[in-house]
């Protein structure tokens, strides 16, 4: 299986270069250049990057987040390779996005949710409506009563439209839905689609839908691994660093020693630091620390002022506010650990039983994260 990289963050590409007559790992006079190429494409989105020693025998290079922008399978390609090993060209692939080419929209995720709980129907406006009315025949029937306080998601919604608004009127002659005017969207029209939701009000509400959705991302993430070079250096007078906000976890921590070739890391044990979760912080602990003349130092270490640290860890995925962005996860995984969770927690006996079926069918553990 490809690595992966989360959209928009620097990712080193490597491979091992050893001693045929020895098996030991070649640590210098290796030299390549790596090129990059993005999703189906077949011109370099750089090239000439030359290969360099990430530490350990590994050869490579690191490419910069704005060149991985578009989810999907990115392919690298090196020259061929000279120094005391020669190599005939080599190449990989690695994911950006955290589903790649599983990766599903908000819109499809919600619709397929609804359509699993069975409470929710897809439609499209037969008629152009108002900022307040949309207008479907196809529910020109029953009772005038029917539909209140159902939800009703545009799913091609106005930028600043609230969405969905909640069913306050409805006539059965023609089949309008009315809102209260405290909720106008952009006045609806014909072929608008939408869905109609927690229905009756007794259902799942959008936002309930949205929360397990967040929920099953935290744990789609907890398996995707990130990395950051870049964002921050060691300064001798600060003894805590705000991590990027993409971090779930900061699982490892290294430095870059002065006058090393780019790619170069030395780790720092977990011993002497911890990543505080609430404050999205690492801190380096009275271990590895100690103060001199309102100095901060790292006792056996060394680290230069100024060295860059790489942080790796755990990512989120997060939920995008707007239907038509994808949610960078696998979607099918998504959606039925997001069914398990509203199904698990659900009054009705049997959304519990069927959050049991689904859960043992994909080997999932039902209940919250701790």
């Amino acid at each position: 299986m490809a690595a992966q990289a989360a959209v928009g963050q620097l990712h080193s590409v490597a491979f091992r270069i050893v001693n045929p007559a020895n098996g030991k790992p070649i640590l210098t006079g290796e030299s390549g250049t790596v090129s990059l190429y993005g999703p189906a494409a077949t011109t370099a989105l750089v090239s000439g990057t030359a290969l360099a020693h990430q530490g350990n025998g590994y050869w490579g290079a690191t490419f910069a987040g704005s060149l991985l922008t578009t989810p999907g399978t990115y392919r690298w390609v090196t020259s061929a390779i000279t120094g005391t090993v020669a190599l005939e060209a080599q190449s990989g692939e690695f994911v950006v996005g955290y589903g790649g080419a599983n990766a599903w929209t908000l819109r499809e995720l919600v619709v397929s949710i609804r359509h699993a709980l069975r409470d929710g129907f897809e439609g499209t406006a037969t008629g152009n409506g108002s900022t307040t009315t949309l207008v479907d025949s196809t529910y020109a029937r029953g009772s005038n009563s029917d539909w209140l306080g159902s939800e009703l998601l545009i799913l091609e919604p106005g930028a600043s439209d609230p969405n969905p608004v909640t069913v306050s009127g409805f006539t059965a002659s023609t089949g309008t839905f009315t809102w209260p005017a405290s909720q106008a969207v952009t006045s609806t029209v014909t072929g608008l689609n939408y869905v109609l939701g927690n229905l009756g009000g007794r259902g799942f509400t959008h936002r309930a839908i949205l929360s397990a959705i967040a929920y099953a991302c935290r744990k789609v993430g907890a398996s995707v691994r990130v990395a950051d070079e870049v964002s921050l250096a060691f300064d001798t007078s600060t003894a805590q660093y705000l991590v990027p906000a993409v971090f779930a976890s900061v699982t490892g921590l290294a430095y870059q020693p002065s006058g090393s070739n780019p790619g170069t890391w030395l780790p720092i044990a977990d011993r002497y630091w911890r990543f505080d979760p609430v404050r999205q912080r690492v801190q380096f602990t009275r271990y590895a620390t100690g103060y001199a003349s309102g100095r901060l130092y790292s006792s056996g270490y060394g680290i230069p002022n100024g060295a860059a640290l790489r942080l790796e860890g755990t990512a989120v995925p997060s939920v995008p506010g707007a239907l038509a962005e994808t949610v960078e996860a696998d979607g099918a995984r998504v959606r039925d650990l997001a069914l398990i969770e509203l199904q698990t927690w659900s009054p009705a006996p049997e959304h519990r039983q069927a959050a049991l079926m689904r859960a043992a069918r994909g080997g999932a553990r039902v209940g919250r994260l701790p």
